[in-house]
């Protein structure tokens, strides 16, 4: 029975396989789910007015995503699955309008930002009033303002301090933030003694800061526009979500959820479990080949598998999303003959956490395979047996230690991928949002306590992993 045990862990791979992909597959097929990208500066008013929605439609499921508009904007271009878009400017949907991702007739003006400067309280800048002598005290090494190229505020804080001629003078101590959310958290953590913000991230915030408000005179008038998607089947529904008070957009708080994000870890268990999967299927005969092959190709190969070890995440990501998203050659094929779009996909997920991951089982399977006597597959060969069988009654069994470490680590791997997947997938609730993103997302948010929790609950299941390979791999080398 031992000589099988190789076919039978393949079969049982390949079951596994062929069951997730139906499980993934039907699991679209629940209630409906109205998909929101919102600005980081709204995210909190959104969520609210979202549970509102929920209340009045409770067959329907409210998933936000939130990240600075222009990031959102790119999302959503390349085919992001978002059915309603909250931007905090009018350029943004107006370039989506015009690449034909949105709907002209549903763009809208949902409300005006004002940019505030904010400190903390024990910060030496709290007790000046004047928002221009504050920026300019010789003590502040640092002001965080939102990225320019992708955020509203961002440019309204460029355009600000453009006008009062500092814009040269601080240049170098001006911090670039992703998105609003996270320049008030560098401010928050003292990283940055000043941040431009939207004035409602500063009520959010409570009393725990010094706000200067800034004329709506000295920057550019930054109007918030909602708009929904051009393919999203909810155009045709009537129901739209709105503020059902003014109190829903100046009032809201941050609030701790102090919770562990499950559906996120979930979700990134499943994605390294199929992973994990793939590689096995795929990596086990690529790295018998490397560990056996005299081909002058064996080093092209080799190089093309550790690659990604030495790439940015963001290259591959960026280079993945090019490939297969729906201006693509292969995403135009996958979307016209089966209706499949891989970015922003779960499957999308898969290819490049394959792609990415590759490596990590690689190497250890290879260097296995390359550790097994040659005399014993020889000698398997001198009674008869077939290189098929001489691998999986010999090669196999010897070398089960660094397949397991092999998977193992791909799939720890694969837990804590964060670079890849977010550019592959972005950030869609239940589909795409693992939980590396929602660490992001919680200390974006500043809860904390949350992104404590979601990182405890990863940091047992890597020590775990990683533990039993190396208990594995003690019990098998011999004493």
């Amino acid at each position: 029975m031992r000589c099988h045990t190789p076919w039978i862990i393949f079969a049982a791979c390949v079951w596994l396989l062929v069951a997730l992909m139906g499980c993934t597959h039907g699991s679209g097929d629940g209630e409906p789910t109205l998909r929101v990208a919102v600005a980081s500066s709204v995210k909190t008013a959104a969520e609210e007015i979202s549970l509102e929605f929920s209340r009045k439609n409770p067959g329907v499921r409210v998933e936000i995503a939130a990240g600075a508009s222009g990031s959102l904007g790119v999302k959503i271009r390349e085919g992001a699955p978002f059915d309603v878009f909250l931007a905090a400017d009018e350029d943004t949907p107006q370039r989506l309008v015009q690449a034909g991702a949105l709907d002209r007739e549903s763009v809208r003006v949902y409300a005006r930002g004002r940019l505030a400067l904010w400190t903390r309280a024990e910060s030496p800048q709290a007790a000046i009033d004047d928002p221009l002598m504050a920026i300019r005290d010789p003590r502040v090494r640092n002001i965080a303002i939102a990225s320019p190229r992708l955020a509203p505020y961002g440019r309204a804080a460029e355009s600000f301090l453009e006008q009062a001629g500092l814009f040269d003078a601080i240049g170098t101590k001006v911090a670039i933030a992703d998105n609003a959310e996270q320049a008030a958290q560098f401010a928050l953590t003292g990283a940055a003694d000043l941040a431009f913000i939207p004035r409602s991230l500063v009520l959010n915030l409570g009393g725990r800061s010094t706000t200067m408000l800034i004329r709506r005179s000295c920057t550019r008038a930054e109007s918030s526009h909602t708009a929904r998607g051009l393919n999203s089947p909810w155009n045709s529904s009537r129901s739209c979500i709105r503020p059902k008070a003014r109190p829903s957009w100046i009032d809201t708080g941050w609030g701790r959820s102090n919770r562990v994000e499950w559906g996120a870890i979930w979700l990134s268990a499943k994605l390294a479990g199929v992973t994990t999967l793939f590689l096995l299927v795929l990596g086990i005969p690529l790295a018998w080949w490397l560990a056996s092959t005299r081909s002058r190709l064996r080093f092209v190969v080799e190089t093309l598998v550790a690659l990604p070890l030495v790439l940015p995440p963001t290259v591959l990501g960026f280079y993945l999303l090019a490939a297969l998203g729906p201006r693509s050659p292969i995403g135009r094929l996958l979307d016209d003959s089966v209706g499949l779009r891989l970015a922003f996909s779960f499957w999308g997920l898969v290819i490049g956490s394959i792609v990415y991951s590759l490596p990590f089982a690689v190497q250890p399977i290879t260097a296995a395979f390359a550790g097994v006597d040659r005399r014993l597959i020889e000698a398997s060969w001198s009674l008869g047996q077939s290189r098929l069988r001489t691998f999986a009654r010999v090669v196999v069994p010897l070398s089960l230690t660094g397949i397991v470490a092999g998977a193992v680590i791909s799939f720890a791997h694969t837990m804590g991928e964060f670079g890849v997947v977010l550019m592959i997938g972005g950030n869609i609730p239940g589909v795409t949002r693992t939980a590396s993103i929602a660490i992001f997302e919680d200390v974006q948010a500043f809860d904390f306590t949350s992104a404590a929790w979601t990182s405890g609950v990863l940091l047992i299941i890597s020590f775990g992993a990683l533990g039993a390979t190396y208990a594995l791999r003690a019990r098998a080398s011999p004493r």
